[in-house]
């Protein structure tokens, strides 16, 4: 859900210059979003029924200034293959490296999906900002 709503709130602020991307550290791979995964989205606009889940890797990492995770668990998974300092939760970026975990929604409610895409995009629209100025000052570097 984060992929597709930082997706959504470029596009509508006109900002190409920063790619987004999507991996986990312990989904099926290949697997479809949830049905009220896709609902709570649409609910916003996005439409993530075309996603797949997918593993990150090393290879991901390569290339990505910034790397965001749901939860703290995650952190540690994606900092034992990259440098900590491109590494945040959510919820911690840009002044921390780890705040407050955004717990998993699978398996509850569409209600419980829906409130926890709306914390997701309340954090996005924090730092959209910021990832557009970081974005702005690799341009013109």
């Amino acid at each position: 859900m984060a992929a597709g709503a930082l997706k959504s709130l470029l596009f509508d602020r006109g900002i190409t210059n920063i790619r987004v991307q999507s991996g986990g550290v312990g989904w099926a791979v290949g697997s479809r979003a949830t049905d009220n995964a896709i609902k709570a989205a649409a609910a916003s606009g996005v439409d993530i029924s075309s996603h797949r889940s997918r593993s990150i890797g090393e290879e991901d990492l390569e290339w990505a200034d910034v790397v965001l995770t749901m939860t703290a668990f995650h952190w540690y998974a994606v900092t034992d293959m990259t440098d900590k300092d491109r590494v945040w939760t959510l919820t911690g970026f840009p002044d921390e490296a780890m705040g407050p975990d955004i717990d998993d929604p699978i398996g509850g409610s569409l209600e419980v999906y829906q409130q926890t895409y709306q914390e997701i995009e309340r954090e996005l629209i924090r730092l959209v900002p910021v990832l557009e100025e970081m974005a702005q000052a690799r341009s013109s570097a």
